[in-house]
C-alpha cells in the first residue's frame, strides 16, 4: 500500500505540463490546468468522487476504451453520459483535458509504470489498471 507522500511524489515525476499535488490532510488531490490562455487555475476532487469515476469508466468501458487517445468533444461527451459524481461531471465539462490527464496520471502510478512512459494524450485504460487506480484510493482513504 502507497503512503500519501509516495503517491504524491510519483505523481510530481511524471512529465506534463498540468500539476499535481496532494494536500498533507489527504482525501483529495489537488489539480491544474497548463495555463495556455493566462495564469494556471487549481482545482480539487476528493477521493471518493474519482472511485466513482473509475467505476462509471469501469461499467462502460467500451465507450472510453475508444477514446482512449484524448480528443476533447469525445470526452466531454462521455462525461455527460456517463459520469455520475456531480464534481467529477462539473469537472470533465469544464476542465476536460485536466481531468483526462488527472485519470490518466493515478492510473499510470497506481499499475507501477515507469514515469517516463507517461503521456498526456494516450490513457491506457486497461480494465487491471484502472481497478488498481480505485482500489489504491480507497487504500489511501483508510
Amino acid at each position: 500500500m502507497k503512503s500519501l507522500s509516495v503517491f504524491s511524489e510519483e505523481l510530481s515525476k511524471l512529465p506534463s505540463k498540468f500539476k499535481i499535488n496532494i494536500p498533507a490532510c489527504g482525501g483529495c488531490i489537488n489539480f491544474s490546468n497548463t495555463a495556455r490562455r493566462g495564469e494556471r487555475k487549481y482545482f480539487t476532487l476528493s477521493f471518493d468522487a474519482l472511485r466513482s469515476t473509475f467505476s462509471n469508466i469501469l461499467s462502460n468501458k467500451d465507450e472510453f476504451y475508444q477514446h482512449r487517445y484524448y480528443i476533447e468533444t469525445a470526452w466531454r461527451i462521455l462525461g455527460n453520459k456517463y459520469i455520475t459524481e456531480e464534481t467529477s461531471y462539473t469537472m470533465i465539462g469544464v476542465q476536460t483535458k485536466a481531468f483526462y490527464v488527472l485519470l490518466n496520471k493515478i492510473t499510470h502510478v497506481a499499475s507501477g509504470r515507469a514515469p517516463e512512459s507517461y503521456e498526456d494524450d494516450s490513457f491506457n485504460m486497461r480494465k487491471d489498471e484502472i481497478e488498481n487506480a480505485s482500489r489504491m484510493l480507497n487504500e489511501l482513504m483508510l
